[in-house]
């Protein structure tokens, strides 16, 4: 195995000289130019793809792949179609019981209600109730909108109070039932005239919510972000770049190639047809960051090599050799991080890990072939005199007698922050709201705060009843069953508003005792087969179709409720199959939980493998790296252990902090390890060059003083970038920024401070 071992070492050099110089930094003029030809060649490509960049605002995208409740869903919506394809209109007035305001909102919803793509619009004023007459069923307007109504009988009068009339008694509600869309267009072409249509009423600020007002904002909101971030992130790249290299050519040079990177990504999205959404807007500026690290290790060797009175040519073949071989297995691993994501079943996750991956290897080539080539043409280094090498030197010697010399210290400190970081990680939680990756108090969630507040809620509940074999709906058992299922989420589950074949049902027999408010319950055994015809005619068919499937076996009941997070529902959802087995005695198959809400909540189920197993494979193919690397299973283990100290860190604030483990934010454990192993790479990679003419103390001490600099300069560039994410409005890029620099910071005194010390214990 140990001969093995040398062989593979021994190709890696060869690769690194041949791969690294012969192919990425040809330094001949004409090489050069040959090279940069390239580059523009496949830019100008990726660029005319630009064209076809799409930004994504379904949240669906989101559910489970492969999860049988996704399986299932998708039967129920094929039987009774979408139910969550609806708008919520509150409109908002100083006296929303007078005669004039409801004449206003009886006008608004006939026009709505007039649109092509409109279903149904249900408000106050055209709710109806049914009579039955010796003539036939009879309808009638509970409300009359000419004459106002009474504020304090209205509250006693259901369903009015929380779904018509708003709880702070300053607003009326509309409920707008619409067609599928087949493309985002056509629901915003729809959206636009329903807003203009509200407007030409009269109506200043209304609040309105459901899937594709949300969908709407959510891309405007998008579009916006990106730019945000990038104009961030490329200003903040060039102060730190001018104050590494202080000088114009060591700020335009690499930053040609960041934005070459950019183009590369941007088209890749175009050609692939991917869609750019809340996770992938944070894919650019996060390779502007990563990147920064070749760009500086390269340019920085460059410099010094420059400085200590090297041809540019030579210089570039030295630095190349030095830091070339590092920073590939950097970029291999960072990609690595990234690629690991692919193992989840959520569909945003896994692109943003592949995309991310993909932009991370063009990046290395990018730097590798662009900037040696722009060296050569420009033959000069990229400033003129060198940057406090001298005061350099003496820090980063300070700073390794100081570990070496407290090295027991160092280890024991380690340790102690471990445990109490591994202690926290169990407050962690798991939490998860209908808009994935926004916080509660972001703008974006102010119509569902609003709804939530005043109408009872707007987060759709589904779920369904299966009838047995000889169990027959008009029964009084099972009318029985269903009264207390749908009593059950009213009172426990917070679930108003339920539409299902009781809820028809006790409409009908309401309707057949003079439409009375007190008939709206179950019905009279006697009276069973008149409402069974009423319910079988034609004039409930559409609506008994949305709800009692065409066999007979399936029951539908719909409801709506706040939006507590998928925690809370989880108790509550424990609490109420508890209910239906003890004291209902129903059998598990006899109901599911189904809808977008229940499959949102469902991601819960597999972040924790999904950050286990994405973290596994990431882990475990940085030590096969670094084994194959270093031909030693000891100082394949040390390089581990700085890079596990910072993720334990993490999850543990997290847990301090309250933050939610979501599918939002399980994606930053896999960026933190395959960012934050770069520096241990280097760091490792320059000891083995060290060991081979020196002992360990002397290696130990001539890579910390070689390598300390550009580890230091690129974790501040990366900590910096990431920073740039504290500007997002989103919850899932905003933790993202804070998370990942964090572990950044950690990972950099682990590197500088655990890294030697461990090493410094090894044989000599």
């Amino acid at each position: 195995m140990n001969n093995q071992n040398k062989l593979i070492l021994t190709s890696i050099r060869k690769l690194k000289v041949k791969i690294l110089i012969c192919i990425f930094a040809r330094v001949k003029k004409t090489s050069a130019y040959l090279g940069l030809i390239l580059i523009l060649a496949l830019t100008s490509v990726f660029g005319f793809q630009m064209k076809n960049l799409k930004f994504s605002d379904n949240f669906d995208a989101f559910f489970p792949e492969g999860d049988p409740a996704l399986a299932y869903y998708l039967s129920i919506t094929e039987e009774f179609g979408v139910y969550n394809d609806f708008l919520f209109l509150a409109l908002e007035g100083d006296d929303v019981f007078s005669a004039d305001f409801l004449m206003r909102i009886d006008s608004l919803t006939m026009q709505l209600a007039a649109l092509e793509e409109c279903e149904s619009v249900i408000s106050p004023t055209n709710f109806k109730r049914y009579q039955l007459t010796p003539f036939g069923l009879n309808s009638f307007n509970v409300i009359n909108p000419k004459i106002g109504v009474n504020k304090a009988s209205i509250k006693n009068e259901s369903p009015f109070y929380g779904q018509f009339f708003g709880r702070n008694d300053k607003s009326v509600g509309l409920i707008l039932r619409h067609r599928a869309f087949e493309n985002k267009q056509s629901a915003d072409e729809f959206y636009n005239r329903l807003v203009n249509i509200i407007d030409q009423n009269g109506f200043t600020n209304p609040i309105i919510s459901g899937k594709i007002q949300a969908q709407h904002d959510f891309s405007i909101r998008l579009k916006s972000e990106i730019s945000i971030l990038l104009g961030a992130a490329i200003v903040l790249i060039m102060a730190m770049l001018a104050i590494v290299f202080r000088a114009f050519r060591g700020v335009i040079i690499p930053m040609i190639t960041l934005l070459i990177t950019l183009i590369w990504i941007f088209g890749f999205f175009g050609i692939t047809g991917r869609p750019i959404d809340v996770l992938a807007i944070m894919i650019p500026p996060i390779l502007l960051v990563v990147s920064m690290s070749d760009v500086i290790h390269l340019c920085d060797k460059f410099n010094e090599c420059v400085h200590k009175g090297m041809k540019v040519v030579d210089a570039i073949k030295a630095s190349i050799k030095l830091v070339g071989l590092a920073t590939l297995l950097t970029s291999l691993t960072t990609a690595i991080g990234f690629f690991s994501l692919a193992v989840s079943p959520i569909a945003p996750i896994r692109n943003f890990g592949l995309y991310t991956g993909i932009g991370v290897v063009f990046a290395f080539v990018i730097t590798f072939i662009t900037i040696p080539c722009l060296l050569v043409l420009l033959n000069k280094p990229l400033n003129k005199v060198k940057t406090g090498h001298e005061a350099w030197h003496l820090l980063l010697n300070r700073l390794h007698n100081f570990v070496i010399g407290h090295r027991k210290q160092v280890i024991l400190i380690s340790l102690t922050i471990l445990l109490f970081g591994g202690l926290a990680t169990f407050k962690v939680k798991k939490n998860t709201f209908l808009i994935v990756g926004v916080d509660k108090s972001d703008p974006l969630m102010e119509s569902m705060i609003y709804f939530d507040e005043n109408f009872d809620g707007n987060k759709p509940f589904e779920m369904t009843y299966e009838l047995g074999a000889s169990q027959e709906l008009f029964h009084e058992s099972t009318l029985k069953d269903l009264q207390a299922i749908q009593d059950y989420l009213e009172s426990e589950h917070g679930i108003y508003h339920i539409e299902s074949p009781l809820s028809l049902i006790k409409t009908i027999n309401q309707s057949i005792y003079g439409g009375a408010s007190s008939a709206y319950q179950l019905p009279k055994k006697e009276d069973f087969n008149r409402i069974k015809r009423i319910y079988d005619s034609k004039q409930f068919a559409d609506l008994k179709a949305k709800l009692h499937s065409k066999n007979g076996t399936t029951l539908r009941i719909n409801g709506r409720g706040r939006d507590i997070g998928s925690a809370v529902a989880a108790i509550k959802d424990k609490a109420m199959f508890t209910y239906f087995s003890e004291e209902l005695r129903l059998r598990n198959d006899q109901y599911h939980l189904t809808g977008t809400s229940h499959l949102i909540d469902k991601t819960d189920n597999y972040i924790v493998s999904s950050i286990i197993s994405g973290l596994a494979i990431a882990i475990v193919a940085v030590a096969l790296l670094m084994l194959i690397i270093t031909k030693s299973i000891s100082t394949m283990l040390i390089s581990i252990v700085p890079n596990i100290l910072p993720l334990i860190i993490l999850s543990g604030i997290m847990g301090v902090l309250g933050v939610d483990l979501n599918i939002a934010t399980a994606v930053i454990f896999s960026i933190a390890f395959g960012i934050a192993v770069d520096d241990s790479i280097h760091f490792i990679i320059r000891y083995q060059l060290e060991r081979k003419n020196h002992n360990l103390k002397k290696a130990i001490e001539a890579t910390f003083l070689s390598t300390g600099k550009s580890i230091i300069l690129t974790s501040a560039v990366l900590f910096v970038g990431f920073v740039v994410f504290l500007f997002s409005g989103f919850s899932a890029t905003f933790y993202i920024g804070l998370f990942v620099a964090t572990t950044l910071a950690v990972a950099l005194i682990a590197d500088l401070t655990l890294l030697p010390a461990l090493l410094s214990f090894k044989r000599k």
